[in-house]
């Protein structure tokens, strides 16, 4: 039996009724989500509580925990916790597995010597970071949290002042060499026994890190290199590869999604991190503009069917059909006063809003915190720009915000 520990909406799990009534499935979900899922109570469990210690052990007092279970996650945050449980019926190797894709430091010891990557040692206090900087050439260091997402906890230090800053307790965290680059990719699809199935390139319009703090918005698009220069391409699937035959331990197909500095002048590609897990920024929509492709319905039937070949082509580089992107609009703080008409949005392939009008909202730290979500796609990569200006003027002309604290000096 497959027990998926599912941490989204039934619209954004992307498995069929169809598949779920006719599969030997069980899903465990979170009760905020009931209201999205359809009439099947026999084949779903809705969990009060969320917490890892509440998992385990409701999954051990309903006997779920045994030889012939097989549990699987779709959010990151319970990957590790599905290999836990399947490591207790006795799959050792899905514990592992996960941890390599969850923990950076792990991933980066694993990984050294099989990709380029940057220079890193594992850091625990404050202390260690000013012992390695005293020891060292001073240069820019990126200090990241060993199993964190979308740039979360993230610091960039280069000086003795900005060391002062940092918080004295930093375990769990690593320091790594900061990479110069011009442009951060992406490589999303399946694997199966540890080589690529399905395989896309997205790349990021904007350094996340910097765009959180300069602009009020992201981009992540089909990559413009499938027309400029294919080459990179294929250094992007052969590296790929390299990694999932590394980490890729267990046989069962996984989705996977990383992260890769570019730098176009010296052609160097270096490894960022990489997941087990469908990207987000609605990257599964960006393959479907791209390729005519339900990347989550071709996962969801290769790992319930057992069917690998259900496309003729698997494992080669496919040449987009057209090009998608995806907006992400920044949270500003303040009060939303005026949201996007809905005839104002008709164009995207796929739209969401996460606020209404009213709600009092904060400056976005990190990416996944956003008013809307938007995608389109173009016949042409070069026509990507002009979509994302169109979504530019959206926000600007479209999205209200009233500041706080002008809030406040009209109630005074």
């Amino acid at each position: 039996m497959f027990i998926l520990i599912n941490s989204f909406s039934f619209k954004e799990l992307g498995l069929s009724e169809h598949l779920i009534e006719t599969s030997n499935i069980l899903i465990i979900s979170p009760s905020r989500v009931k209201i999205s899922f359809p009439m099947i109570s026999d084949k779903v469990i809705f969990m009060e509580e969320w917490s890892d210690d509440y998992l385990q052990q409701q999954c051990l007092k309903l006997n779920l925990v045994e030889k012939s279970s097989l549990f699987i996650a779709n959010g990151e945050e319970k990957i590790v916790l599905a290999g836990l449980l399947n490591a207790q019926s006795g799959i050792s190797e899905s514990y592992f597995q996960a941890m390599s894709f969850i923990d950076k430091y792990l991933m980066r010891t694993l990984l050294t010597g099989v990709v380029q990557q940057p220079k890193f040692i594992k850091i625990n206090t404050k202390k260690e970071v000013k012992n390695y900087f005293t020891e060292n050439t001073a240069q820019q260091y990126i200090l990241k949290p060993r199993a964190q997402s979308s740039a979360n906890g993230l610091y960039i230090v280069s000086s003795s002042q900005e060391i002062d800053m940092l918080p004295e307790n930093l375990n769990g965290y690593i320091l790594e060499k900061f990479v110069d680059y011009d442009i951060m990719l992406t490589s999303d699809g399946i694997a199966q026994d540890g080589k690529i199935h399905t395989f896309a390139v997205h790349e990021y319009g904007e350094k996340l890190t910097e765009s959180i703090v300069k602009c009020h918005y992201a981009t992540v698009s089909t990559s413009h290199f499938y027309t400029t220069n294919p080459e990179v391409i294929e250094k992007v699937f052969k590296n790929t590869e390299k990694v999932l035959d590394k980490l890729m331990v267990y046989g069962h197909p996984i989705p996977f999604h990383m992260e890769w500095f570019y730098n176009n002048e010296t052609g160097e590609l270096t490894f960022c991190e990489g997941a087990s897990r469908f990207g987000g920024a609605e990257i599964p929509k960006l393959i479907e503009c791209a390729f005519d492709l339900n990347i989550k319905n071709l996962y969801w039937s290769m790992l319930l069917n057992k069917n690998i070949n259900e496309t003729e082509r698997a494992g080669i580089i496919r040449i987009p059909r057209s090009y998608g992107a995806t907006f992400l609009s920044y949270r500003r703080e303040g009060v939303i006063e005026k949201l996007p008409k809905q005839q104002s949005t008709e164009w995207f392939d796929k739209y969401s809003c996460y606020v209404k009008v009213g709600d009092k909202v904060k400056t976005s730290s990190t990416a996944t915190e956003n008013i809307f979500i938007a995608v389109f796609k173009c016949k042409k990569s070069e026509n990507i720009s002009k979509g994302i200006e169109k979504c530019v003027r959206l926000l600007k002309d479209e999205v209200g915000i009233q500041k706080t604290e002008t809030i406040q000096e009209e109630k005074v």
